[in-house]
């Protein structure tokens, strides 16, 4: 188990450092006029988004597969495998996430698979800036939800 809590810390340190990006490029928008400098903060928040969603996803998976023993597969395994971690497992574990996080990563999946699929330049910056909010939201309730499941973690281990 600790090596898993090693993985899920160090994962949660990268996700924290795109929130700070996130929040940093937020703040310059709000100054910003430049057209061409407005586009690249927007950018770079989408893609600051796609990160921390991924790194949620990365977390969720080393968990199920480290204690559920598998992980869900075919076509919808990104919102199976979000379900599979809001719901716990008898005699194995809690849930890992809760449903206000659920919903919140899953507002965040749906944007990750549109952002894998599109041009850059279709990106609506008002859209990505209402994301942003949902991101750095996600990350106040996931750090939470971790936190509880790595107590968790820490009993099973002792």
């Amino acid at each position: 188990m600790e090596a898993l809590i090693a993985d899920i810390d160090a994962d949660m340190s990268l996700i924290k450092k795109e929130t700070e990006s996130i929040r940093r490029k937020l703040s310059r928008l709000k100054k910003e006029k430049d057209p061409e400098n407005i586009d690249s903060h927007i950018k770079a928040i989408a893609g600051s988004l796609h990160s921390i969603y991924s790194g949620y996803e990365n977390i969720i998976e080393r968990i199920v597969r480290a204690i559920d023993g598998d992980i869900p597969s075919g076509k919808d395994y990104h919102l199976v495998l979000l379900k599979r971690a809001l719901n716990p497992i008898e005699d194995v574990r809690p849930l890992i996430i809760s449903i206000g996080t659920f919903r919140l990563l899953d507002e965040l999946r749906t944007y990750r698979h549109k952002f894998r699929n599109i041009y850059l330049y279709l990106l609506s910056a008002k859209r990505i800036t209402e994301l942003a909010h949902t991101g750095l939201d996600s990350f106040q309730h996931f750090e939470k939800d971790i936190n509880a499941f790595k107590k968790f973690l820490i009993s099973k281990a002792e």
